[in-house]
């Protein structure tokens, strides 16, 4: 799902990609709108109905104007196309917040066709690289800013994940090459969560066998293993906070920095193995 928001903060025109699975992305969308947002919810054309639904429900929270579009962002036309309709409904573009994604649960030797990770990469980078692309110009115009959700998994080993957090490692590389290229003319926060409430902590994922969506509450348990689910609203917060004070990356929980460290640790003890 993507959204866009012009409010009364001049910093907050937004542009947003939100999964409509992910309740923590629904939140950010109510965050955003709470701050008087105006917003531009996309989606895929079959979750139009529910996205309608968060359209109401980001105007109780504030939001003066709510555009909806149906849109595929890993599609590179479908990305040009809304972000040129929210241009034509607000005037300008203040923020693209970059979070649309899905994950996958199974190993490299688990995969029966190497082809089928492209969906992860098409979803998780291009769906990215694509309204990206489109938004830009409009944030140079603004001196806007970029928010990219990427995942502990782009930086963190995260087995069963290895192809997810490969996709998200090649997003989170993009946009630091291009924040450098930017400059100060739009300004780029990254956002490392750890697993916070959604679709994928409920076991949705895309299996190895041909790339279908399934929901297996054995699978989540592998891939959550101790750790902790953090909330949707608190999680939220942390980003739109992070945000306006003009954070460069944000890693929530802030405990998660801590496993930054063993990176290192765990790559030579595997070797050991």
């Amino acid at each position: 799902m993507y959204v866009l928001f012009s409010g009364h903060l001049r910093s907050f025109q937004t542009c947003l990609s939100l999964p409509f699975s992910n309740v923590a992305q629904l939140f950010l969308a109510y965050a955003y709108a709470k701050k008087g947002a105006r917003l531009v919810l996309v989606a895929r054309g079959e979750n139009r109905l529910r996205l309608r639904e968060v359209a109401a429900k980001a105007k109780k929270h504030g939001s003066p104007d709510v555009l909806v579009c149906a849109a595929d962002v890993s599609r590179a036309e479908d990305c040009k196309r809304f972000v040129q309709d929210a241009i034509n409904h607000f005037g300008c573009l203040d923020h693209l917040v970059n979070n649309a994604g899905v994950t996958s649960g199974y190993t490299f030797e688990d995969t029966a066709d190497i082809n089928t990770p492209t969906n992860l990469m098409n979803g998780n980078f291009w769906g990215s690289v694509h309204p990206t692309h489109y938004a830009v110009p409009h944030l140079i115009k603004s001196k806007g800013k970029i928010v990219v959700i990427a995942t502990q998994a782009s930086w963190m080993y995260s087995p069963q994940m290895i192809f997810y957090g490969a996709s998200k490692a090649a997003m989170m590389n993009y946009f630091e090459t291009l924040r450098v290229e930017l400059g100060s003319s739009v300004k780029i926060t990254i956002v490392s969560p750890g697993f916070v409430e959604s679709a994928m902590t409920q076991g949705k994922h895309l299996t190895e066998n041909d790339g279908s969506v399934q929901v297996d509450p054995e699978k989540r348990d592998s891939l959550l293993g101790f750790f902790p689910v953090r909330g949707g609203f608190e999680c939220a917060k942390t980003i739109v906070h992070g945000v306006r004070r003009g954070d460069r990356i944000i890693t929530d929980p802030s405990w998660f920095r801590v496993l930054y460290t063993c990176k290192e640790f765990v790559s030579k003890v595997g070797d050991r193995i």
